[in-house]
């Protein structure tokens, strides 16, 4: 099971997302995230993230350029949903690992700017009451199951099954939680 990251980051009634460029979700708007290494901290993965996926260079990782990146300090992460993703297989229950264990984050004080990146492009910054949940060629099947939790500040836990041959949505359990239970 690969443990992952994800952050949200929301300003003023919007929410900035940005398209996949590679990897698992390419084509979809998400928020910036990425797989822990084992030696880090759930914070301190998602801050890497957040600042390379935006466009942050690597030997300038605490100050935002005027070329790219977001940094997020670990005070401004508040976690609100802990999500395991079941990847290619048919079975309509979780029967053994997920995927991937994702924890995912609201940040609402930042500072720059996102560029693209080989990892993702397009930032754009969508109403929250806006966000397009039924237009699968922009978001992602099951996305409307957590993500407008996590930007509201709602917690969250549970677990999104998708099929093994199509990608497609075919089970899930994603129910309201106490904060406590959030962790990775």
């Amino acid at each position: 099971m690969q443990k992952a990251t994800l952050v949200y980051i929301v300003d003023e009634g919007e929410v900035l997302m940005a398209q996949k460029v590679r990897k698992i979700g390419t084509g979809f708007f998400f928020g910036y995230g990425g797989k822990k290494n084992w030696w880090e901290t759930a914070k301190s993965s998602a801050i890497r993230e957040v600042w390379s996926e935006s466009g942050g260079k690597k030997n300038n990782r605490c100050v935002p350029s005027e070329s790219g990146g977001i940094k997020i300090h670990k005070k401004d992460l508040e976690a609100f949903a802990l999500i395991d993703f079941y990847n290619g297989s048919e079975i309509e229950v979780p029967f053994g690992d997920p995927s991937f264990r994702v924890i995912c984050y609201r940040a609402r004080h930042f500072i720059g700017r996102a560029i693209d990146t080989m990892e993702m492009r397009g930032a754009t910054w969508f109403s929250v009451d806006k966000i397009p949940y039924d237009d699968s060629r922009i978001m992602k099947p099951g996305d409307e199951l957590f993500v407008p939790k996590v930007i509201k500040g709602i917690p969250v836990k549970g677990w999104i099954r998708f099929d093994k041959k199509t990608s497609a949505l075919i089970s899930h359990d994603v129910k309201e939680c106490s904060k406590s239970e959030l962790h990775l």
